[in-house]
């Protein structure tokens, strides 16, 4: 494509080009069509801006799930559209941060961490049939208080933690060094439940360090960072922690996942694995023991393949 600012272009021929250029932008303008509809209910705009999904380009399930609650949360004769300024104020946590965070994944792992499972192409239709008037203020609410726990949980540097919180601070990190966000969702219900007070800081540390060391061994041993089963496994863990009504309740949450994810016989994590769904590297399968020097050695491969294929300029 030929540009006005090439110098071995003569100014007549530029000037054909700006002018080819300026045609093309008035054509574009004058070929747009615009649509003005006169509404007497405004419940219906919010109606025609949902069937907007189903022509042209797809909205994304953040427009759909702001759309649904503004329609239940409408500023009548107020000065501040509270529901607006609320709205704004999760999409400039989620995504002001440095961790390149998107609000359509935090709004899956957000409902995941408290409700059912399901796939995230799913997510507004059962949303659109659960949330209702009663609920939108509630939910529009938790949104807002969840975004600052999910990015801090992805940037740990957005919080002030203690030096008390350094060994927490060092598994979320580690976290996001090995690529993994199936467990996301349990860690944003330990998180809240934490915040909360339905958990004490050791039951939190506890949990987190448990959920890294896992991630650890599943990464070094497999080469993997996805499991639909452990995703699952992880979702029902926060659900069931998200439900709970008191710090007992939480606690048994937590030595339950303790107990799936602990240090376990190596025949044991074969078998937790491969219920999972994930498929093991041939030379693992009929392994019966895994020494520390094996785990070493294959830790020592993946940082070297790490290196050679990502850090290395």
């Amino acid at each position: 494509m030929t540009s006005v600012a090439d110098t071995s272009i003569k100014d007549e021929q530029k000037k054909k080009l700006v002018q080819e250029k300026l045609i093309k932008i008035r054509n574009s303008v004058l070929d747009l069509k615009i649509i003005f509809v006169k509404l007497d209910d405004e419940d219906d705009a919010y109606i025609i801006f949902e069937k907007l999904n189903t022509r042209g380009k797809d909205l994304s399930l953040a427009d759909l799930v702001k759309n649904h609650i503004s329609k239940h949360l409408k500023a009548k004769g107020a000065s501040v559209d509270q529901p607006k300024i609320k709205w704004g104020k999760l999409l400039e946590t989620i995504e002001g941060s440095s961790a390149d965070l998107e609000v359509d994944t935090f709004l899956h792992h957000f409902w995941l961490s408290r409700y059912d499972y399901l796939a995230a192409k799913r997510l507004f239709k059962v949303l659109k049939r659960n949330v209702g008037k009663n609920d939108a203020k509630a939910i529009l609410d938790a949104l807002v208080a969840d975004a600052s726990r999910y990015r801090a949980i992805h940037e740990v540097a957005f919080w002030k933690w203690s030096n008390q919180d350094r060994r927490i601070v060092a598994a979320l990190k580690a976290l996001q060094m090995f690529r993994v966000q199936q467990q996301t969702p349990c860690v944003l219900s330990l998180m809240r439940s934490f915040k909360e007070k339905k958990l004490k800081k050791t039951h939190f540390e506890n949990a987190v360090i448990a959920i890294e060391k896992f991630h650890f061994l599943f990464t070094a041993v497999t080469s993997q960072r996805s499991s639909g089963g452990i995703s699952e496994m992880y979702a029902s863990l926060g659900r069931r922690l998200f439900e709970a009504t008191d710090t007992q309740s939480a606690v048994t949450v937590i030595n339950e996942l303790k107990t799936k994810l602990d240090n376990k016989a190596f025949k044991e994590k074969k078998k937790f694995l491969q219920n999972a769904g994930v498929s093991l590297p041939q030379e693992f399968k009929n392994l019966s023991d895994l020494t520390p020097a094996d785990i070493q050695s294959r830790t020592a491969k993946l940082a070297d393949l790490a290196y050679q294929k990502v850090w290395k300029i």
